[in-house]
């Protein structure tokens, strides 16, 4: 009978922890990730820490500079922005500061400030900045296991109108 006890028991803590999930350390975002753009091309991304908020920025593009297809998808903005041209780095230009507008990309921070909430096991009150649209939307980043981020961004404080987007662990 005691065996009996202790055998539901396991399976009983068992099933209480597997509810819970991919159980998060605070820690657990830091490092290089990766995801495919709306083009299909590799961004890699650097999560980092300061303080108790976490950041990430792009540390390499697959296609780091402007090719004849991007300028014409794009509708030529080198007419407005000299130094977006063939062959040159990609910059910030779409960036609404336009102190900004020639950052380079490759070393943008895009994940700006989210904090570790344990009670939702996610890290948020933070904000996603898409350089190809020039906006920065509220954000809520949540690892679905060990190897694969969630991040959704999202306007007027509503998450269901958002984007998701998956970032993959980088080995």
């Amino acid at each position: 009978m005691r065996m009996k006890k202790f055998f539901f028991s396991i399976v009983a803590l068992m099933l209480i922890i597997s509810a819970k999930g991919f159980a998060s350390n605070p820690d657990d975002i830091i490092g290089k990730w990766m995801y495919l753009n709306e083009k299909g091309e590799q961004v890699n991304i650097e999560v980092y820490k300061e303080g108790d908020r976490y950041f990430g920025k792009i540390v390499w593009l697959q296609v780091p500079n402007y090719t004849a297809e991007f300028l014409e998808d794009e509708g030529h903005p080198e007419k407005d922005f000299p130094n977006v041209k063939l062959g040159a780095a990609k910059i910030d230009y779409k960036n609404p500061d336009a102190a900004r507008r020639n950052d380079p990309i490759i070393g943008l921070i895009i994940l700006k400030g989210v904090k570790y909430d344990a009670d939702d096991d996610e890290w948020n009150d933070g904000f996603v900045y898409k350089a190809d649209e020039g906006k920065t939307y509220t954000c809520f980043v949540k690892l679905e296991n060990a190897d694969k981020l969630k991040l959704k961004g999202y306007i007027l404080g509503m998450p269901w109108l958002g984007k998701t987007r998956y970032w993959t662990r980088m080995k």
